[in-house]
């Protein structure tokens, strides 16, 4: 029954973590635990390594999330997609496609992912569920009202299975517009929504604008944050996820 604050680190794609840079086990979430002082990480789990290569993808996911729960963090899982629900998505790089890491929007295979953790995790209250990496389509005209029953979808496949699991739920202009979510917000318990601050984002809106209040009414946790700009945030710091 105590408020919990989640604070650390995005270890971007476990997949690309263990293939491409042989880092596996728990060695670095002792680190990010003990001297860190974290207590969370999030896994982000691009949809191209479902399409391409899941078999030892998932294995690796598994492997990832039980050696961080082990050191007794909290795992969100990320569903890496930058895009709109079988619309547009951001096309990968070159190097990433080499190697699988591609922003899919397909929903079905969102789908089939989520009901795969829903299922995997769904024992474990510590496994968090981040629905929809960034949504955004191309023009970037994307609104809450349009993406809603996506992500409404998506929580109902988590529900259906089982799993009580906190959801998180992001909204449009690549997660960082929260307008509007406090006045149509999702149904249903255990459900937070994820908030990205970039400093080119308030190019758009304020931030102030952006969050709307939300986190007056509902958790809002933000799982991507990063500067071009040392005094944007009043930190040294340089673009990255943190």
């Amino acid at each position: 029954g105590a408020p919990i604050t989640l604070s650390g680190v995005a270890m971007g794609d476990p997949h690309d973590r263990v293939v491409n840079y042989k880092r596996s086990g728990p060695e670095d979430y002792q680190t990010i635990k003990n001297d860190w002082q974290a207590n969370v990480v999030r896994l982000s789990v691009h949809p191209g390594v479902y399409l391409k290569d899941w078999a030892r993808g998932k294995k690796i996911l598994e492997a990832e999330v039980a050696a961080a729960r082990g050191q007794g963090l909290f795992v969100i899982i990320d569903w890496h997609v930058i895009g709109q629900p079988d619309g547009w998505y951001k096309p990968a790089n070159a190097a990433d496609k080499k190697q699988y890491y591609s922003y899919n929007s397909d929903f079905g295979v969102a789908k089939e992912f989520w009901q795969y953790a829903a299922a995997q995790f769904k024992t474990d209250r510590g496994v968090i569920f981040e629905l929809w990496n960034e949504p955004v389509n191309e023009k970037n005209n994307l609104t809450w009202a349009g993406l809603k029953p996506y992500l409404a979808e998506l929580a109902g496949l988590i529900r259906n299975s089982g799993s009580q699991n906190i959801i998180m739920a992001s909204s449009v202009n690549l997660g960082y517009d929260l307008r509007g979510v406090k006045d149509n917000p999702l149904t249903g318990e255990n459900i937070a929504y994820s908030w990205h601050v970039y400093n080119d984002n308030g190019s758009a809106v304020s931030r102030e604008t952006a969050l709307d209040g939300l986190n007056q009414i509902y958790p809002v946790f933000i799982t991507e944050w990063g500067s071009d700009n040392d005094k944007d945030f009043g930190y040294s710091v340089k673009s990255g996820q943190n």
